[in-house]
């Protein structure tokens, strides 16, 4: 009787294991949506870039208002700002190694209208090695003198949207717009084919652009500007991103 409950009760568990596979014991710990892991790199590099799968398993859109790492050392690239009912979109990060060892990061995003207001996903790797002697005793002469004594300010990187996904977003044929805020002379001279021309204090009046997912360009230097228009702009409802 012992031996026939044992191997009920083992069957019951392979049976378990056979019908969710995709749940492991790694994985949703914590309070964790999933762990991503870059794997192994040098310290030698300079940055690191990953691209990583956001799916949503939901039966409505997921929308995500911000994106942020709880590392200095990992900025956000790129996110998605929503993602239709289950579909998959990326997320993008760059790492910049500060020294050799184990990674462990946390990666939030801020949803408008998921029953968790906030999705938490684990960022892990390995750095190895360190930066070589000739690297070591050049770093500080590529560095402007100016720039020692300045402090600089950080850009916000959830509002950056890099070439590479834009392109891929055309490629795909999404929905995208792409708004030069520069001088009509400036976008006459030379601009991005399929771009409008529309001054940044204008954008808000164009309530036709809500419904449309908007790229900020101008000419790539003046940035502060940008990003507080950004700003407002997605306080009142506009999908924006700033073309980094």
């Amino acid at each position: 009787m012992t031996q026939r409950i044992f191997i009920a009760l083992t069957l019951c568990v392979l049976v378990g294991l056979l019908t969710h596979p995709h749940v492991s014991a790694t994985e949703h710990t914590s309070g964790y949506e999933d762990v991503f892991d870059f794997g192994t790199a040098s310290m030698d590099s300079q940055e690191i870039r990953s691209v990583f799968v956001i799916p949503n398993e939901r039966s409505g859109t997921l929308k995500i208002e911000t994106a942020s790492s709880s590392c200095e050392f990992v900025q956000i690239l790129s996110y998605p700002q929503e993602i239709p009912p289950y579909e998959n979109s990326d997320l993008e990060l760059r790492l910049i190694p500060s020294e050799p060892g184990k990674v462990k990061c946390e990666i939030l995003l801020e949803t408008k209208n998921s029953p968790d207001a906030v999705l938490r996903y684990a960022l892990k790797g390995i750095i190895e090695g360190g930066i070589s002697g000739e690297k070591k005793n050049r770093s500080h002469l590529d560095i402007p003198s100016e720039l020692i004594t300045r402090k600089l300010r950080k850009r916000n990187p959830a509002f950056a949207i890099f070439v590479e996904s834009v392109l891929r977003k055309l490629k795909k044929k999404q929905e995208i717009v792409l708004i030069d805020v520069r001088n009509r002379e400036e976008f006459e001279k030379f601009r991005i084919p399929g771009s409008i021309n529309i001054p940044l204090f204008a954008i808000k009046t164009k309530t036709f652009l809500k419904r449309k997912p908007l790229v900020l360009i101008n000419e790539g230097e003046s940035y502060r500007p940008l990003e507080q228009e950004c700003k407002r702009l997605r306080d009142t409802g506009f999908t924006v991103s700033i073309l980094k």
